[in-house]
């Protein structure tokens, strides 16, 4: 240790130092206890200079919650006793693709995972012609979310077409969901075709097919007649449409007879695509069958073609009228039933001819003539007769029209079956339905035809039991006959009627009646003396054997009465004499009525007694 000249060390000793930095220590030691001591959680401050804060007293400084200003999925926790900004779970925005998510609800943080192609234009087998525009929209999304951004495409029989999404190409607006092209049909065969669309977004693909039709054919209407008379104008017309859209075209309408070509002419349909031409026949063209032909080709290309068929016949032909039934016929027919036929006629340009002579042909050569009821309705109301051979029958309608410049005629054959008629059978006798054995039975019975029409030289049975007998005809119409009553009809006995007339149409019916055996009461009622006799002396008998009887019953009668005659008497004398409820006179009248009735029954048991 080295000392200065006064004896002194030049610098503290290292002790000395060390007690100079404790003492530093201690005392700022005490200061921050001091500070400490004097921060107190609950008074209502929130001491400074982090003292306190919402980690380490909520109730001076608040809590530590809530979204952090100017952030996305943050709110504010404590974190070592800090409040801090920290980032939430389920919420969009926090790069997390969470289970809840999706790239439809949060595309920030999810990634898509789908791609949905939906075909707006054309229409599913939309049919398109030539020269027309085919405008192609598809909507893209990924999961209900615009795929604003998506690359899609088309192909098909044209190639390969790129749909944009700027708001260019009839898509709407640029960068929405909407995608879009067009083309022009210009040089392809009709057909259904394939439109293959394509798609792909973020590495998603999709695809997706429509189907269109293409038509090359404009609809090509003609209307001719199926017949013409060698020297008549051969005439026809129609219309050219492209849907229901009239064109304007130049056309080429030819005639051939045969395969030889004897007329041509070019034209053009009007505005509203109709067409007509005219071609005068002589009396050299061949006879037969010949052809109209329109051809020819719109604007665009779009084919024009048709033809149809008609015949040139004989000037000295007729026309055919045709002839149809109008109302259902039935497939049989009873005799004496009616045929009611109702039948339209018509030309070969199906036009209802409204002055026709109309008749039916009957198989018995009969013409009844049709009725006309409205327009080229005919009507006519045949009763089917009795003697019309069973089985099927032809009915032949014949129609015919003949004026100065027109000659026409046609046929329907009606085919019905015949059957036998229903004969109406009245049993006018036997009028009763109880009979004994012994008795006569008349029997009548009336026959008729459903017109009726009497049943004439009819063979009319009846059968009862095992028994048939034979109707007689008394007039026209009527049957009958006479039974005898036999022990063989004893019972309830049905009497079966059959007729058959000369046609061999038949019929029957049944009745009942109650036959009885012959009694002894019968017997007596066929001798009436007898039976008085036999009367009298049951009457005798029956005098002798109940007169004591009556006698004995009568005298109790009587007894009877007296007995309460004498009750009624008593209760008169107690209402008088103890009741006081009547007078004297009252009392004294009733009083002889009841005497006078006790004195005649004495009189009648004395008369008895003897």
């Amino acid at each position: 240790m080295h000392f200065g000249k006064n004896g002194k060390n030049k610098n503290p000793p290292y002790f000395f130092s060390l007690f100079r930095i404790l003492l530093l220590l201690v005392s700022v030691a005490l200061v921050s206890n001091m500070a400490f001591a004097e921060a107190t959680c609950g008074d209502g401050i929130c001491e400074a200079e982090g003292a306190e804060n919402s980690c380490i007293c909520p109730q001076d400084c608040g809590s530590c919650e809530g979204p952090a200003p100017n952030a996305v999925c943050k709110e504010f926790a404590c974190v070592n006793n800090i409040c801090l900004p920290k980032l939430t779970q389920n919420c969009c925005g926090n790069d997390s693709c969470e289970v809840d998510e999706s790239y439809g609800t949060c595309s920030v943080d999810c990634e898509p995972t789908s791609l949905e192609l939906e075909i707006l234009f054309p229409q599913e087998n939309e049919t398109f012609f030539l020269g027309e525009k085919v405008y192609l929209r598809v909507q893209a999304t990924s999961s209900g979310r615009n795929a604003a951004s998506a690359d899609l495409n088309v192909s098909s029989f044209f190639g390969f077409l790129r749909l944009f999404n700027d708001g260019k190409h009839e898509d709407d607006g640029s960068y929405d969901k909407f995608f879009a092209n067009s083309f022009f049909l210009t040089d392809v065969n009709s057909g259904i075709f394939d439109l293959n669309f394509q798609g792909s977004f973020h590495g998603i693909s999709a695809t997706t097919t429509r189907k269109i039709n293409i038509e090359t054919s404009l609809r090509t209407e003609l209307e001719i007649k199926s017949k013409f008379k060698r020297g008549q104008t051969i005439w026809g017309k129609g219309r050219i449409l492209k849907r229901t859209e009239p064109i304007s075209s130049f056309l080429n309408i030819q005639l051939f007879a045969g395969n030889e070509k004897t007329f041509e002419i070019w034209t053009q349909s009007g505005s509203d695509g109709f067409f007509d031409f005219q071609y005068q026949s002589s009396l050299i063209d061949a006879l037969g069958e010949w052809t109209a032909r329109v051809s020819g080709q719109d604007s665009n290309q779009n084919k024009i073609w048709t033809e149809k068929q008609f015949l040139l016949l004989d000037e000295t032909s007729r026309d055919e009228l045709f002839v149809e039934t109008v109302n259902k016929l039935s497939s049989e027919l009873r005799r004496g039933e009616k045929l009611e036929l109702f039948v339209e006629v018509k030309n070969d340009e199906n036009s209802l001819i409204n002055d026709a002579n109309v008749f039916l042909e009957t198989p018995f050569a009969e013409k009844v003539k049709f009725d006309r009821i409205q327009g080229g309705t005919y009507a006519v109301f045949y009763s089917i007769p009795s003697a019309l051979q069973l089985g099927k029958q032809i009915f032949r309608v014949v129609a015919s029209k003949e004026t100065a410049d027109y000659s026409a005629e046609g046929q329907l054959l009606v085919i019905q079956k015949i059957t036998s008629a229903l004969l109406d059978i009245k049993i006018l006798e036997p009028s009763a339905n109880y009979y004994r054995v012994g008795d006569t039975m008349p029997v009548l019975i009336k026959v008729s035809y459903s017109d009726q029409q009497p049943v004439i030289s009819g063979n009319a049975k009846l059968r009862i039991k095992d028994k048939e007998f034979l109707l007689e005809p008394v007039e026209e119409g009527l049957y009958r006959t006479e039974i005898k009553i036999s022990e063989t009809d004893y019972g309830e006995p049905d009497l079966f009627f059959n007729i058959t007339d000369e046609f061999g149409n038949d019929s029957f019916i049944q009745k009942k009646i109650t036959v009885a055996q012959k009694t002894i009461f019968f017997e007596l009622l066929e001798n009436p003396v007898v039976t008085v006799i036999i009367l009298g002396v049951l009457i005798g008998i029956g005098f002798i054997v109940f007169m004591p009887f009556f006698v004995l019953f009568s005298a109790y009668d009587l007894r009877e009465k007296r007995k309460k005659l004498l009750q009624q008497k008593e209760l008169l004398q107690k209402q008088y004499f103890s009741q006081n409820i009547i007078d004297k006179n009252a009392y004294e009248s009733r009083l002889r009525e009841y005497e006078n009735k006790l004195e005649k029954i004495e009189e009648h048991l004395k008369k008895m007694k003897k």
